[in-house]
């Protein structure tokens, strides 16, 4: 059937007034609030995805808990890994690191039980 003049008048009004309303603009603002939000927390997120990519440069000093009461470095973890013989059993020097430390590297290696001898006990 065709339009008559009075639907086609009522459906051009319909279309034309769908996105009208009397909170429309509290709407809006609320959107680009939230809009402005989304940018700016999506903005700091890559900033901070970027900001030590220096850090994971291949021969930068890299640290475990770094100012925790378990801190190890590579050098530490590459020291008990260096100490590890080949049966499997890590041989600490009584003079060598603390024990907290060499210990968290070696926990840190996270590859299976090993024996732990000071050097002293060694006959």
């Amino acid at each position: 059937e065709a339009f008559t003049s009075a639907l086609k008048t009522a459906y051009d009004s319909a279309v034309t007034n769908s996105h009208t309303h009397a909170n429309k603009g509290i709407l809006d603002a609320i959107q680009e609030a939230l809009t402005t939000a989304l940018k700016a927390a999506y903005d700091n997120a890559v900033t901070l995805a970027h900001s030590n990519a220096l850090d994971h440069i291949q021969g930068t000093d890299q640290k475990l808990d770094e100012g925790g009461a378990n801190e190890v470095t590579v050098a530490d973890i590459k020291d008990a890994v260096d100490k590890k013989d080949v049966a499997g059993v890590y041989i600490i020097a009584s003079s060598g690191g603390d024990y907290t430390t060499i210990q968290a590297a070696l926990n840190a290696q996270n590859s299976g039980v090993f024996f732990i001898l000071l050097a002293s006990s060694i006959k």
